[in-house]
């Protein structure tokens, strides 16, 4: 049956809120929050920081693995999301605040739309309601990080308990789903959430690679299909075509790029401390 074309583009200011924050989260805040840091630290400290952040994003629990392993507890949370051995400050809680917050949001309203929208509304399995939420492990990640991070427990007890989550909710979000629609619309995008979630580099560490390009189709697959594809739900009709989806692909790779560069890091001290400390140094 052809689509009716007239109430696909007939958008709600619930479907911009969801477009607009979805936007800045996957494509906007890894290259804009770190900014500063290339007049002040230069060049390629702002690549290091840049290319970090596009692999926390791709590989959540790698990075969370870096963060955390052999690191002082005290700089769990900013090695997490910035590569950087210090303790977080007021102003680096907030910035790790509003990071996560578009992501939690982002999915909050996207659950909340499928949901509402109606069981006989024609949907894919790429809708744009789902645009974040295999990104959700990337917030959930920071958030125990960030909690733990202030207390004495073992870093085991944080990996499982993390992974646990992580998992119970992705089951209680695709069971929301599966009863409000029962399409099979639920399987992918569950699908591509625990491939953010499990450690699957643990596995095969020679494929991590690989495994950061299946995290850049989920989290901007469903937006260029969408945009491309007469068969995928989209309802900014406006923004059809290469001339939207071409702009989101590009950013796509460079983040795809500086993620798989951003393998060989490791946390880095700050470079105005180091630069002190050699000034000291007789």
């Amino acid at each position: 049956m052809a689509r009716n074309k007239v109430d696909q583009c007939n958008t709600e200011p619930l479907d911009w809120a969801l477009f607009i924050l979805t936007i800045i989260s996957t494509h906007v805040t890894w290259w804009l929050l770190p900014l500063p840091r290339l007049y002040t630290h230069g060049f390629r400290t702002y690549i290091h920081d840049v290319s970090w952040d596009c692999l926390r994003l791709q590989a959540p629990s790698y990075v969370a693995y870096l963060a955390c392993g052999g690191q002082e507890r005290a700089n769990w949370q900013t090695c997490y999301y910035t590569g950087i051995k210090k303790p977080t400050t007021r102003f680096g809680d907030i910035k790790a605040f509003v990071k996560d917050s578009l992501v939690v949001v982002s999915t909050c309203l996207a659950l909340y739309r499928l949901c509402a929208g109606g069981s006989d509304k024609d949907l894919s399995g790429l809708n744009s309601s789902l645009w974040m939420y295999p990104s959700l492990p990337v917030a959930i990640y920071g958030l125990f990080i960030s909690i733990f991070a202030r207390t004495q427990v073992k870093l085991w007890i944080v990996a499982v308990s993390s992974l646990t989550f992580l998992i119970l909710l992705a089951i209680a979000i695709a069971l929301i789903i599966a009863f409000t629609y029962g399409r099979g619309i639920w399987i992918p995008c569950t699908m591509l959430m625990l491939f953010m979630t499990l450690p699957t580099w643990a596995i095969a560490p020679k494929l991590l690679a690989m495994a950061i390009f299946f995290s850049t189709f989920a989290r901007i697959g469903g937006m260029v299909i969408g945009a491309v594809s007469p068969g995928a739900y989209f309802p900014f009709c406006a923004l059809r075509g290469w001339g939207f989806a071409g702009p989101v692909l590009a950013l796509a790779l460079i983040a795809l790029i500086l993620g798989v560069y951003g393998l060989q890091l490791k946390p880095r001290s700050d470079t105005v401390e180091v630069v002190e400390e050699m000034k000291e140094i007789p």
